[in-house]
Order: structure tokens, then sequence, then C-alpha cells
């Protein structure tokens, strides 16, 4: 007897010629699952294959989001501040002035809750940085009308509130945030 060292065949292969109905079922299935690796492979490629976070924004998709936030805070910001005398002096103008700083605070928190895309991390935090600066200016601002401290004080902390603004809106703006900017558009 001769000894054989064969090796075990493939469930694809057969005795059959090639053109059996078992090795077209096979080479079909090979074929099919050759087609979804790729189809895969180029649906991460299409999407950014990113190392973002899981579940983190495209960069268009956070913008929309963080300016239709920005665009609500803003309105409840206004509703406060037309509330206001043209030169706020007593405790109940700084009771207002202080929900202002509040409607800012919720607004970071929110803003800070959305996912941007790891390339636009950096410049969220700056920005949301900023953001925070510019609500303890206001909470500052709400004291000093509170303790109804002199006019220039009050100016002093408005000069501050514009340099945050300046030096932030740029920012805001290649994030794609027009609608959270403050002093530029």
């Amino acid at each position: 007897a001769r000894e054989t060292n064969a090796r075990p065949r493939s469930p694809c292969a057969s005795t059959a010629n090639l053109t059996s109905a078992l090795m077209r079922g096979c080479r079909l299935l090979t074929t099919f699952a050759a087609s979804v690796v790729a189809v895969a492979t180029v649906a991460g490629t299409a999407r950014g294959g990113s190392d973002d976070e899981p579940g983190a924004l495209s960069k268009s998709s956070f913008a929309t989001k963080a300016n239709a936030l920005c665009s609500k805070a803003e309105a409840d910001r206004n509703r406060q501040l037309q509330q206001l005398p043209p030169s706020p002096s007593e405790p109940a103008d700084a009771e207002k002035l202080q929900s202002v700083a509040s409607i800012d605070r919720e607004l970071i928190r929110r803003v800070d809750a959305l996912v941007p895309p790891e390339a636009e991390q950096d410049q969220v935090d700056t920005v949301l940085d900023a953001w925070r600066q510019r609500a303890g200016v206001e909470d500052q601002y709400a004291d000093a009308v509170g303790a109804m401290q002199d006019p220039t004080t009050l100016a002093g902390v408005t000069a501050n509130l514009a340099q945050i603004d300046a030096s932030t809106d740029p920012v805001a703006v290649q994030l794609g945030l027009t609608a959270c900017t403050r002093g530029t558009p």
C-alpha cells in the first residue's frame, strides 16, 4: 500500500470539474465575502476613517447643533437684557444680569456635551474656556451692579467682556459657530 501525504481538501474543492454546481457556489460565496470586506473598507474610508471618539459629530453637524443652542441662548439673554435700564444700578438689575450669566453657563454645559470631531477638539476647548471666563466676568459685573459700584468699575468689566469676545469670536467662526459670536461676525 502506498503512503500518501495528501492534505485535506477545501470544502470548496471537489473531484468534479471546476464548473460543477458545488464549485460555482463556493466561488460565489468567496467572491461575496471579498466584496463585503471591500465595501466595509471603502465605507470606513468614506466616513473619514478617523480616530474620532464614538458618537463624535461631523464638523458641520457639530456647528449646526451648537449654532442652534447659541441662537436659543441669545434669545433668552436678550429677553433679560431688554428689561434692564441703560445704566443698571439696582439689586433687581443685578439679578437680571446674574440670570444672563446663568444662561451662558447652561449654554457652555450644552455645547460641551456635544462631541466634536477629534481634529476640532482643541479649538472647541479654546472657545469653551473663553466662554467660561466670560461667564465669570458676567458674574463680577452682576456683583458690581448689586453692590452699586461706580460707573468706571462697570465700564472696566464691559471692556473685559469685549476683549474676551475679540479673541474668541475668530476661533468660533473657524469652527462654523457663527451664531455663537458676540462681538464680531
